[in-house]
Formats: C-alpha cells, structure tokens, sequence
C-alpha cells in the first residue's frame, strides 16, 4: 500500500487504497483521485468522508509525464469530456501554463519547482476543457497531468 502525496501544506493526493497521513496541520484534506472522494480532519489524524467532487466524480483517471520544452510545449490537449485536472511540476525549475494559448515564460499560471501545481474541476469552479501549454526556461523538464473524464 503505497501513501498519500503532499501536494501543499493542506492537500494531499492519492488513491483509495493508499494509506492517509497522521500528524497534518489543520485544515487538511486528502483527495482519492480514483473515487474523487475528499477527506478532511478535525484533529490531523482521523479522516471523515466530506464531498465527492462532481455528481459522481470521473471514472477514468488518465495520467501522463509530458517534457515541457524552451518553446511552447502541448501538456493536456483539449477535451470536452473532462470533469477534472491536476498539473504538478515534477522538475527543479519553474514551469509557466497557460489555458488555450501557447504559454510564454513570466505569464499565465506559474507552477513552481518541485511540486507546484494547478488543479481543475468544477467543484473549484475553474474547470477548462481546452488545450493547456506550458513552458520552461531550461527545456527538458517533466509535469504530471492527471486528466479526469
């Protein structure tokens, strides 16, 4: 059984078989991306069922690595389908996003190194179903996309 991923102080990400954290600051809530199910926790060890995202979340998670180049690069390409989104920048530098337009260096929605991310959902009220672009100063680094229909 594997655990829940620190996503930000206050959220963690993981799946329903995966094993929730004890000890979090409060208020913390951990998200099942297989059951889009969100826990939260009144004392930082015991998790409660609290909402599930959508009327019935998304039943086929998909989840990809793209390399984001020094040009422009495809991250998620648009679809109508999509209930749900994450992008997590898994590299040691800043990667920038941007929502239907190609992404350009100091602008859109910046991810930063090493865990920075941006998650999308109608629940949060910034669900896109567009293409997503991004870009990075060095080329060459990853972001994880989990896309959710």
């Amino acid at each position: 059984m594997a655990a829940f991923v620190k996503v930000s102080e206050y959220l963690y990400i993981g799946n329903a078989a995966d094993t929730k954290p004890t000890g979090v600051p409060l208020p913390t809530i951990c998200r099942e991306l297989d059951t889009m199910t969100e826990y939260a926790t009144k004392d930082g060890t015991n998790w409660t069922a609290w909402e599930t995202i959508g009327s019935s979340g998304y039943t086929t998670p998909a989840h990809t690595a793209p390399t984001v180049g020094a040009a422009t690069t495809a991250v998620l390409a648009s679809n109508t389908s999509r209930l749900y989104a994450l992008v997590i920048n898994d590299s040691d530098a800043v990667i920038y996003i941007k929502l239907g337009a190609a992404a350009v260096m100091n602008e859109g929605i910046r991810l930063n190194a090493s865990g920075g991310a941006y998650e999308m959902s109608k629940k949060l009220g910034n669900l896109y179903t567009g293409a997503i672009n991004g870009i990075c100063a060095a080329g060459g680094k990853v972001a994880l996309v989990t896309e959710g229909v």
